[in-house]
């Protein structure tokens, strides 16, 4: 099979994992060597978009090398990378320039255009980049994304999109052979008249929105996998009541509500497999399994909403559980269930006892540190 080339789920989380050790190691050498002295504060600026703090700051990760680049030029240090690179960000806003209506200077987004095969990790969604723009024109490259926020464009092909631990405003209108969202925050528009998403999948997600704009959906292949979706929306030819934009599988998740469109409430396609999943109504006459395929899924009447625009539940688990939300891996429906529940918190290890050695004589930088 073709997609025996990607990595598995678990052989990716651990990059991710041995990149942020990377990261943190080179705050350490940053620290050390270039005489910064980051406070907590400055470590977690403020989350909301605005003026840069001036603490922000950026290395760059190549073959075992680190460059260190200043706040305000992460536009500099994408340039300067090369495939197989990583950009470490700390805390912070990324991506913004001072700009005027004639009454004020304010700051607005500055689009920073990926166009080679890097990852970009950051601590949280406390490191805003103001928006990305994907313009690699080799569909065999890569966009990893792991423990940012920002809005995501994605406007040429990719053999691999990756993002973890993340809070995306994300837009997709080209062909993806291997997509995978993980334990992110996301709102997502799928759009284009030739978009391919081969293996799209999503897991423990929260999903504020969820519209799927694709005329051609037989090449559309969604997996939704214990998420939280505030709101799924998908197209139909006139005169169709069901989304025929969206086919794909649903396991383990709760669905507020579907879209409507001019006033009509839609159904799901017949393509579309939902397992275990809870959806909400507010009417007892609308029955949205109608023409799908389901198993173990069913439906609440209820005019409170389940989940909030987030897509945070306004259930806990122990409300689910007793509703009878559950999966069929024996955990709760949603972002909190499965093996892995949602959270934006990066699990990196704990560096210990480091001490960081200069060798006047033979000019050689040493460090020793321990890794838990």
């Amino acid at each position: 099979m073709r997609l025996q080339r990607y990595k598995s789920s678990n052989e990716r989380n651990r990059n991710m994992k041995n990149r942020y050790v990377l990261f943190m190691i080179a705050c350490l050498l940053g620290i050390q060597l270039c005489g910064f002295q980051f406070s907590g504060s400055q470590l977690h600026a403020a989350n909301m978009p605005g003026k840069p703090t001036g603490n922000e700051r950026i290395f760059l990760h190549h073959q075992g090398a680190v460059s260190l680049f200043a706040a305000d030029k992460l536009k500099e240090a994408v340039e300067a990378s090369v495939d197989g690179d990583t950009l470490f960000l700390t805390n912070g806003n990324y991506g913004f320039q001072a700009m005027s209506n004639g009454k004020e200077i304010y700051y607005g987004a500055k689009p920073i255009t990926i166009s080679k095969s890097v990852c970009i990790v950051g601590e949280g969604e406390d490191t805003y980049i103001g928006a990305l723009a994907v313009d690699i024109t080799d569909a065999r490259k890569e966009c990893h994304l792991y423990g940012i926020k920002s809005n995501l464009a994605i406007g040429q092909s990719l053999a691999k999109l990756d993002i973890q631990k993340s809070y995306v405003l994300l837009s997709i209108n080209a062909s993806i052979d291997d997509t995978q969202l993980k334990s992110s925050k996301l709102n997502l528009s799928i759009n284009g008249w030739s978009t391919e998403l081969k293996a799209f999948r999503a897991e423990n997600c929260l999903i504020n929105s969820c519209n799927f704009g694709i005329v051609d959906s037989d090449n559309l292949h969604i997996s939704l996998n214990h998420c939280n979706i505030y709101e799924l929306g998908g197209s139909g030819d006139d005169g169709d009541e069901y989304m025929n934009s969206f086919k794909g599988d649903i396991s383990n998740s709760i669905i507020d509500h579907l879209k409507e469109v001019e006033g009509e409430t839609r159904y799901f396609d017949p393509a579309v497999t939902l397992t275990n999943v809870l959806i909400r109504k507010t009417s007892e006459a609308y029955n949205p399994f109608k023409i799908c395929k389901q198993t173990g899924s069913f439906a609440l009447l209820s005019n409170d909403e389940i989940l909030d625009t987030t897509g945070a539940c306004r259930w806990t688990t122990e409300t689910l559980t007793s509703k009878g939300c559950i999966g069929n891996d024996n955990t709760v429906m949603g972002a909190l269930g499965g093996t892995t529940p949602y959270s934006l918190t990066l699990e990196a290890p704990q560096l210990q006892n480091p001490v960081l050695d200069i060798n006047s004589s033979n000019h050689k930088l040493m460090f020793n540190l321990d890794i838990k």
